[in-house]
């Protein structure tokens, strides 16, 4: 729970690294609560119109985790030495998305990169 809570804290923060752990905890924990306010909004039957699958719950939940989640991916992209911009690969239906997910998954460069200290030598005391 602490890793989605640091992503809310951090939500605007676009500098500085994430580890795998860090962002993958984050979208764990991102998918489980979009999973509730999923069920939560057919339960109660609150969705947008009686077409769509989606409901205000969810609607007002994602909302809530764009920026988040923008300069989560933004930092974990910084620790495999990636520009942020390359988030815009989501826009390119299958192959963004397959590069996305593998720069997302990468290990991180150890040491030192352009976007700061490795995420471990920071708080190694």
């Amino acid at each position: 729970m602490r890793y989605f809570l640091r992503a809310f804290d951090k939500f605007g923060v676009f500098t500085g690294r994430a580890r795998r752990k860090e962002y993958w905890m984050f979208i764990a924990y991102q998918a489980l609560f979009g999973a509730t306010a999923f069920l939560l909004d057919n339960i109660l039957g609150i969705t947008l119109d009686d077409e769509s699958a989606l409901g205000y719950t969810q609607l007002m939940y994602l909302l809530a985790v764009i920026m988040p989640n923008v300069s989560a991916g933004t930092r974990r992209l910084h620790d495999v030495n990636r520009s942020g911009l390359n988030l815009l690969a989501v826009f390119v239906p299958v192959v963004g998305w397959a590069w996305l997910l593998y720069l997302l998954s990468a290990e991180g460069t150890p040491g030192p990169n352009r976007y700061g200290l490795a995420y471990h030598k920071i708080f190694a005391y």
